[in-house]
């Protein structure tokens, strides 16, 4: 990209054309640009040159462009870790012991449907 006189001008041919955009803000000496639609063959070494007079010599600053595959949008958070460390287990232990105790009082109904009360018992009634 070309910035000349507060104005961008954008490249007309290239493997960046219509792909670079330009974010700067000259006032502020900042020089950025944003690259849209990276692809495999954008991996690279770039350099930037910003010259502005009287500063027109010095070091091109180079910066290595890197470009992976997209990863999964799925990540593993603190979240996710907490939930099946503490939440699953837990909820599952709860079902377990509500279980149990559905057991249990079917059980000490059966029992006592069974017991016959004694004379005595049956007399107070």
């Amino acid at each position: 990209i070309l910035h000349y006189q507060a104005k961008a001008y954008p490249i007309l041919e290239g493997p960046f054309k219509d792909r670079v955009i330009w974010e700067g803000d000259i006032g502020g000496g900042d020089a950025s640009i944003r690259l849209n639609d990276l692809r495999l063959t954008d991996n690279g070494t770039l350099s930037c040159v910003v010259k502005n007079p009287p500063d027109v010599h010095g070091k091109v600053p180079e910066m290595k462009l890197t470009v992976t595959l997209q990863s999964l949008s799925f990540k593993f958070n603190t979240v996710i870790l907490l939930s099946a460390l503490v939440f699953i287990p837990s909820i599952l232990v709860s079902i377990i012991l509500l279980v149990r105790m559905k057991r249990a009082i079917r059980r000490e109904r059966a029992r006592n449907k069974k017991l016959k009360k004694s004379p005595i018992e049956a007399s107070r009634e």
